[in-house]
Order: structure tokens, then sequence, then C-alpha cells
């Protein structure tokens, strides 16, 4: 019975050899293959979900389906021919080795595979079941990923959704992954080792699987660079060429590669797509005839697939390939069996294309590691011309500051000279005077001292006064020359608004004189108000910068100015200290109520990219940005070989870069030391690129209705947003970067917007009822309250985060492994402890400024204030300041000095308001 169904099928495979035979002759046996079957990052070579798969395994067979086969197997096995190989198989694979191909074509009887596979794979126990039982003692760190996959492989096989199936395939997986480490786990073994299972028990499905791997070669498919499964593949390619090579022109045209469709049947044994049933009959044929019969078998699919395969393109011919090639057998599975047969592979052959592809693979990775050498070198030295670039303006721009420096010397010498020329001639006159009437300037002089001993005493008391108003002039006319260049446009503005007035007075007979002169004492009184909060903020943040060099404008310039913005030089750029509709006591009290909108473009907004970014990046700051997780940023602190603040960032992790936004004081210092840093670590072969973000601007908007405000924009809740997290979002259609942070202690986004969609943004957010524009004035008044840091008045080189009490931003991982400048000096800070703390303080009398010396009841100068104003919330004055350590605890009172005058203060704890961040 066996020999006529072999005959049989011999017969119906004559047609499909020929024709195989004839089209592997249209070639060139000359034709090079010009492409290597390569992997990206991104293939999921080794992941398969066939839940997610459309097209998914056939589902089990059904007990009465599988006792039909039984009933059918009964009538057509020759069960005396497969007993002889399961009693001598040693002996019978040398007599009738051909017969049993033939058998095998037709199938291993399904209620003996259990038995023969084991017979056909030669397999010798040596110890590998009681090493399996101790394998299953021990821990994999494999675990998870295999759990995570089991429900993933065979999802419609009852056998493994269940706990014993799902069970037996982790045990044999997991035992495979700590007995060849460096294998370790694929998913594609699970596919292999699962039709194992279903046929014998798990102690022996485990050493059939060790047999594939070693004896039968398929451990090289699973190592990590994949090296046998990419060799086959070129096989499969050059075999392809050889046998149908219309088939292969068709792929190089329409770009389709062997690792698109041939790596799963490599690596699954074609269990990934092919039904159970099928993949059986193809394990007979491997454990038969070796590995090699998976190229027969997928040149016979793509033979039989020819005329559909031509006539595809690209994305219907690479589903069609995963997908739909078993079809054209309609369940006749022993035709592929038999027509695989007859397709001719020699050794020679498949050994010649494994040498071309080691010679081909060595060649390009030779080429790659030129071009690397070559980006690289490009690399470093176009950051180099960028470093001799800066290099080179910054010592333009010192050259001119000497030059004008030498000038302005020269004049402040020849002025001098005159006045030592004046000095000299009235001292001249004054002597001719003393000699001609010494006499009458002595009696002079003594009547005048007498007028002037009566007078001494009330007029010191009257000086100290003098000096107050003194210091008050001063901080008016500074606040006058800021105004001056806005005076001229106010003018304009009320003229406009008097002649509004006038109207409004004519029309408004209706009211009474009293309520109009209310209305009028209350603009006045909001007007004389915002003077009076404004004026110490005026003197202190931007007295300096009134005499600057020209500035920069941000993106919203115009804008500030159109809404009635009044300009002011700030860190290189002209910035809106408040608004003519709203002063800075005002914005302050809005921002706190409500919300409010800042224009923070002037910050310096970068990205760093590359695989070792993170690593790069923490030689610079404190933080722990390896163990960052993807959409949070913290804040962080540069630091210098000392240990000073070079200084304040935050930093954000992204997918697949840092983003990181620093002061715009401190632009060109954080830049240069960044590319000074960064070309070093690129020199020992660091993988990391800096580029500074220039075509997007940066709003902030705080206060406890900004997220109310932003979510009309986004269109969705923003509760599930935590503080410092960050998020790429599109803002009425704009995509913008996100961050749930600020400056004010309210809670509060950052929006980093396409600069030619910033004023639009803007506006929109604007519109919302609740929302304002406001200035520098309102946000430092805003931040002092918050107990937050000012870089240049509460931060310098010569700080270290310790004495800063920013410690809490330096993570245990950092202070236990260093690497950062100024470790050296910061962390036996952190165990010893500092001479000096930062503090915070509620003054009494006049506000302390930056400067003013801070002393103990003793009168002894133990420190300095760096910054301080009024607090419009908790109406004291509040001051941040530095003093020596044993000073700096909550309630000790000590002494500042305002102007020569002595003032009560005491340490009070941060933030003196309290902060409403979003958690």
């Amino acid at each position: 019975m066996a020999s006529e169904t072999a005959t049989a099928t011999t017969a119906t495979a004559n047609h499909f050899v020929d024709t195989f035979i004839d089209n592997s002759k249209h070639h060139d046996d000359t034709e090079i293959i010009n492409k290597l079957a390569t992997f990206s990052d991104d293939d999921d070579t080794c992941s398969f979900d066939s839940e997610q798969d459309e097209k998914l395994l056939t589902p089990p067979i059904t007990e009465d389906e599988e006792q039909e086969c039984q009933e059918a197997d009964d009538k057509t096995i020759d069960w005396e021919f497969w007993s002889r190989v399961i009693s001598d198989f040693p002996q019978f694979s040398q007599s009738d080795l051909k017969l049993l191909s033939i058998q095998v074509q037709h199938g291993i009887p399904s209620a003996l595979r259990g038995t023969i596979w084991p017979v056909l794979a030669k397999k010798t126990d040596n110890g590998l079941q009681d090493d399996y039982i101790q394998l299953l003692k021990q821990d994999s760190v494999y675990e998870k990923a295999i759990a995570r996959d089991l429900h993933r492989t065979f999802p419609q096989h009852p056998f493994f959704q269940s706990h014993v199936g799902q069970e037996a395939l982790f045990n044999v997986v997991k035992a495979y992954s700590i007995y060849d480490p460096e294998v370790g786990y694929c998913q594609g073994i699970a596919f292999v080792a699962g039709p194992l299972l279903l046929h014998m028990p798990e102690e022996e499905a485990f050493c059939i699987l060790v047999q594939l791997m070693q004896k039968y070669h398929l451990r090289g498919h699973y190592t990590p660079q994949l090296d046998l499964l990419r060799q086959r593949l070129y096989q499969f390619d050059g075999l392809l060429l050889d046998h149908l090579p219309h088939i292969h022109r068709h792929f190089n045209e329409q770009g389709v590669r062997s690792n698109m469709y041939a790596s799963q049947w490599f690596l699954t044994l074609f269990a990934y797509k092919f039904p159970l049933d099928v993949v059986y009959r193809i394990y007979d044929t491997l454990f038969t005839e070796g590995v090699d019969c998976l190229f027969r078998i997928g040149l016979a699919l793509l033979y039989k697939n020819q005329c559909t395969i031509l006539s595809l393109d690209f994305e219907a011919l690479v589903t069609y390939l995963k997908d739909d090639m078993l079809a054209v057998y309609k369940d006749n599975i022993t035709d592929l069996l038999c027509e695989s047969f007859h397709v001719k592979i020699s050794h020679r052959k498949l050994d010649k294309l494994a040498k071309d592809y080691q010679i081909e693979t060595a060649k390009a990775d030779t080429e790659a590691t030129l071009v690397e050498s070559l980006r690289k070198k490009n690399r470093h030295l176009t950051e180099k011309n960028k470093s001799v670039e800066t290099e080179n303006d910054i010592l333009k721009r010192q050259h001119a500051l000497v030059a004008e420096e030498l000038i302005t010397k020269k004049l402040e010498l020849a002025r001098v000279h005159d006045e030592n020329d004046a000095l000299k001639q009235q001292a001249i006159e004054l002597r001719r005077v003393l000699d001609v009437i010494p006499s009458q300037i002595e009696n002079q002089v003594q009547s005048d001292m007498e007028a002037l001993c009566l007078k001494n005493q009330s007029l010191n008391q009257k000086n100290a006064e003098l000096q107050d108003q003194l210091q008050d002039m001063e901080t008016l006319v500074i606040e006058i020359k800021l105004k001056y260049a806005q005076s001229e446009s106010d003018r304009e503005q009320l003229n406009r608004k008097l002649a509004d007035l006038k109207k409004w007075m004519n029309s408004a007979n209706s009211f009474s004189t009293e309520s109009s002169f209310m209305t009028y004492r209350r603009c006045l009184s909001r007007s004389t108000l915002a003077s009076i909060v404004t004026r110490p903020m005026t003197k202190r943040c931007y007295a300096a910068a009134a005499n600057s060099e020209p500035v920069k404008k941000t993106a919203l310039y115009d804008f500030h100015v159109k809404h009635g913005g009044k300009m002011v030089p700030f860190a290189g750029y002209a910035m809106p200290v408040q608004y003519s509709n709203m002063g800075m006591l005002a914005s302050h009290h809005h921002t706190r109520e409500k919300a409010s909108i800042f224009d923070v473009s002037h910050m310096l907004q970068s990205r760093l990219t590359g695989k070792d970014r993170n690593k790069f990046f923490e030689t610079l700051v404190v933080a722990d940005l390896q163990n960052l997780p993807v959409g949070q940023g913290t804040l962080s602190v540069f630091t210098n070989e000392q240990g000073g603040i070079i200084d304040d960032t935050i930093v954000m992790q992204q997918q697949d870069s840092l983003y990181v936004v620093s002061n715009a004081g401190c632009a060109d210092k954080d830049l240069a030391h960044i590319r000074k840093h960064l070309a070093e670590f690129q020199k020992k072969g660091g993988e990391v690129e800096f580029n500074v973000i220039t075509d997007h601007s940066l709003i902030a908007i705080q206060g406890p209705k900004a997220a109310a405000a932003l979510e009309t924009l986004v269109g969705q809740s923003l509760a599930d947003f935590s503080f410092m997290h960050g998020k790429h979002m599109e803002v009425a259609g704009v995509p913008c970067h996100i961050a749930r942070s600020g400056y004010t202690g309210e809670d509060g986004f950052e929006l980093s917007v396409p600069t030619e969609e910033i004023v639009t943004i803007t506006e929109k957010l604007l519109a919302h009822p609740d929302v304002e524009m406001a200035g520098l004035g309102a946000r430092d008044s805003l931040r002092l309250e918050a107990g937050l840091c000012l870089y240049g008045n509460d931060l310098d080189e010569t700080t270290t985060p310790v004495e800063a009490g920013l410690t809490w931003t330096i993570p245990k991982s950092r202070r236990e492994t260093g690497g950062f400048l100024g470790a050296e000096h910061i962390l036996p800070q952190i165990k010893g402890g500092v001479s000096r703390r930062r503090i915070g303080l509620i003054v009494e009398g006049a506000p302390a400024r930056g400067g003013a010396e801070i002393l103990n009841k003793e009168g002894e100068v133990i420190g300095t204030v760096t910054s301080g104003c009024p607090s419009p919330i908790l109406k004291k004055n509040i001051a941040i300041g530095y003093v020596k350590n044993g000073s700096h605890k909550k309630g000790t009172e000590l002494d500042v000095k305002v102007r020569n005058k002595v003032q009560k203060a005491v340490v009070t704890k941060m933030p003196f308001v309290e902060s409403n961040y979003h958690k």
C-alpha cells in the first residue's frame, strides 16, 4: 500500500520538477546576489503576536475530526513499516532510507510521532532529563518576558491556553534559556517547543529541543546577532536566484527582501502562520532530512504561487507572502512535501553561498566602520569649527568692550585733570584770602560754630530722614528714566481716554456727583498703588540693564507693545515689566487667583540626542537621568570643578532625547560649558548630539485657572497631567511640547510653540475670560513668595547646591557614585555640613534689598540678603539670603541693616506662600 501511494505521488510531482528545472535554466549562473539580508533595530524578527494577527493559526482539531483522522490512519498506515523504524532505526536508516523519505512525505502517524521523532533525532539522554529538573529550580532573567509571551503563542489552541499547557511551555523555554545563556530567550523558541509538547512529556520535549538546537543547527537562528539566520536568508536568496529567477527579479524590482517573509519560516519552523497539522508534517521532514528541507519547502511554496506572486505589487505581495501562500494546496499538504522533495539542492551550492555571505558581511562591516569613522571625524571638525567661531565672536565682543572702556577712561582722565587744575587755582585763591583777613575769618568761624552747634542736634536727626528720602529719590529717578521712552505713547493713549471720559461724563447725567468722584478715586488709588509696588522692583532688576547694549526682541515683542507692555532690557532681551491695563501688584494677585501668561521666550531651549545622551549629561548636572522615566522632568544644576553652580536648569526625559531649558542670562556661558565637555566626550567615542532649539518660542501660563484655559485649546482633560511631567500635544491644532511646571508657585504650564504660531496661540489663550498678560515685575514677586532662587542673585558660581538648600536635587544614586563636576567638594558637604545656609526672612520696616547685611543679636555680620521685596499676599516684607550655619533655624531672631538702619527680622520656612502644584 505504501509503495503504491508513493508511486502515485511521485507521478503527480513530475510535472512540478520538470517545470522547476526549466525555470532554473533561464538565468545566468554567474549573476551576483548583491543584497545581504539585513535587520534594522526596528525589525520585530524575534517577536510574534498571534493575537494581533489577522491571519491566526487554524483552530485545533475537534475530537470528532481527530477520531476520523485516526480511523483513516488505521486504514492507510503501514504499521509493520513503522514498527521496523522504531525497533531498529540505525540498521533501517542504512538500508531503506529512500523508502523512509517516501513514507515521511505522507506523514508519520499522529499516534507515533511522540515515539518516532526522538528516534529520528537520534536522541540520547546524556543526563539532560536530570539537568532539566535542576534547571527548573533556578531563576531565569527572562521569566517575565517568557510569561508575557505565553498567551500570544498558539492563542487558539486549548492546551496552550490552559494552565497546564502554559506551565509546560514556560518550563521548557525557561530551562533552555538557563541551559544556553548565550541564546537566552527568543519568542521563536516557544513556537518550536510547542509542537513537541503536544506529542511528548515536557522533559523529553526539552531534550528534543536541545537536539534541534545543536544537532540540527537551529541554535544560530536565535543568538543575539542572528548570524546563522542571516546566512540562511542569504542562502535562500541565492537558491531563489538559481531556481526561480523570475520571482527573484520581481522581488528585487518591488523591494521585497527575504527577511520580510522568510525569517518567520526559519525562526518558528513555519509554526507562526501554518496550521499545526502542516507544522507536524514539516517536523516529520525536518527530523528525517535535516534543516535543508526548510529551503526546499520554501522554494516549493514560491514556485506553486509563482503566477500570483508575479502579478502583485509591494504591499499586496508582502501580505500574500506572509498570509496566503498555503491556500493554493487546498489542504493537501502531501503535495507540498512531495514537490519539495524533488527540489534538488546541493551541499556544495549551500557551502559556496555561505562562503559568499561571509565575504559580503566582512566587506559590509569594513565599509560601515569606515563610514562611521568619517562621520565621527566630521562631527568633531564641525564642533571644533563652531567652537572656534564662538571663541572668535567672544574675542570680538571683548575687544569692543576694551576699546570702549579705554575711550571712557581717557575721557575720565581728562576730566580729572581739569578738576585738579581748578582745585589748584581755588587753593591759591584761598591761601591769599587767609593771608589777608585771618582774624576776620577766625571771628566769623567762631560765630558760625556757635550757631552751627545750636543747629547740629536737629540737623543730625533730620539727616537720617533725608538719607531715606534720597534713596527714594534715586529709585524714582531710575523709574523715570525707564518710563521716559514710554511716556509719549502713554500721553497719546491718555488723551484718547480723556476724550472718551468727557463723552462719558456728558452722557452720565443719571449718576450722582458722589458716584463719579468715588469712581475717579478708585482709579487713582489703583494707579498709585501699582506705582508704589513697582518702584523697588524696577530699581533692583532693571537699573543696571538701562545702560546695557542694544537688546534682542522675542517673537512676541510687537504683541507686547500692542497690548500696552512697558518694555525694559532684561538678560539681553526687551521684555515687558508690566502692562498698561494691569500693574505689577494687580498682575500678582490675578496670577494667584486666576491665570496669567508670561513671555519666557528669552530662555535657552536645547535638545540632546544619541544613545549616550544620559551618560554625557550626567557629567554636567547632578540629576539621575539614567533612571528618569520618559515624560518626566527634574530641576537640576550645572556645577563647576569647585562645586559652584554655573546655572540652574530643567531637564525633561523624552522618548529619544533630553529636552533642556536654562536661563537666558547664562546662555553664552552654558553653551560654551556644554560644548567644551561634549567635544571631549565625543573624542572618547561617546554617541551624543547637542542642538539649540531656535524655531520654537516659550510661554508660560500660570495660576489656578491655567488648566481650564488650556483644556479649551487641547480638547481634553489635563487632570492626569502631573507636575514636572511633559508631553507632545496639539494646542489649537498646532503641535507643541507642554510641561506642567513654572516659576510662580502656582499650577501652570510651559508651552514650547513653533515661533510662527506663537502669537496665534497666545491670543487664543488670552481670549479666555480668566487669562491676562503679566510681566517680569509680577513674575519676580511671585517667585520670591514661592521661595524660588534667581540665578545671579541667590545662586552663583561660588555657591554649592548644599549651601543653596538644593541638596534634594542630588538623588541617592548620584551621591553614591558621583561622576559630576565638583562631586569631590559637594559630596563631603552633604555628609559633613557647610559653613553657610540659604534662609528665608520676614523683615520689619522698609524692604530689605539684595546686598543688605544680616546681623545676629550681638551685632556681628553673619550674612547677606540676596533678594527681597514686599509680599502682596502676606502684606509683609520677605527676603532670601545666606547666613552662617547655626543661625539658619526657623524662628531665629536676627537683624537686617537697611539704609544704615537696623531692622528686626526672623528666619522663616520657605516657601513664604504655600505652593499649589498639581500632583
